[in-house]
């Protein structure tokens, strides 16, 4: 997680330089810079996290003189790329962990799941018994708490 916010931190501050170039060097009109979604810190914060979670708006990298195109180009490939392959890390650590804790109380588990499908289908009782006073057994049911 803080990997990710260091990610968001830097990239944001470079898409803000670069919008300060592109505002003092590519000779903008005030529409022009208006649509320019990055010329503030915050605004590129909020660009930055858009972006990664898949937003594909490119359309201020090309407004007046184009200076920065490239630049601004290969910069939002790196986010698209370093970004996506964090995220999965992420995804893959989070389905790891919880595999890893469930697997530790796999025989608890079992008998929980069980335990809660006669609780559940207590009421068919006497549709699959038919006849209860030629059947003898034993019902418990257990209260298990998982720990902490």
């Amino acid at each position: 997680m803080a990997l990710l916010i260091f990610y968001l931190f830097i990239f944001s501050s470079i898409f803000y330089i670069i919008a300060r170039n592109q505002l003092d060097f590519d000779n903008l009109t005030e529409l022009e810079v208006s649509k320019i979604k990055y010329r503030y810190f915050y605004e590129a914060l909020i660009y930055v996290q858009k972006q990664s979670l898949g937003d594909m708006d490119t359309s201020a990298f090309e407004l007046g003189e184009s200076s920065q195109m490239w630049l601004l180009y290969i910069m939002y490939m790196l986010i698209t790329f370093i970004m996506a392959i964090h995220f999965l890390n992420m995804l893959i650590a989070i389905m790891g962990n919880t595999f890893a804790e469930r697997t530790d109380c796999i025989v608890e588990a079992k008998m929980s799941n069980k335990l809660m499908f006669i609780i559940q289908n207590w009421d068919l009782m006497n549709f699959a018994l038919g006849d209860r006073k030629k059947h003898r057994y034993i019902v418990a049911a257990f209260h298990h708490l998982p720990s902490s």
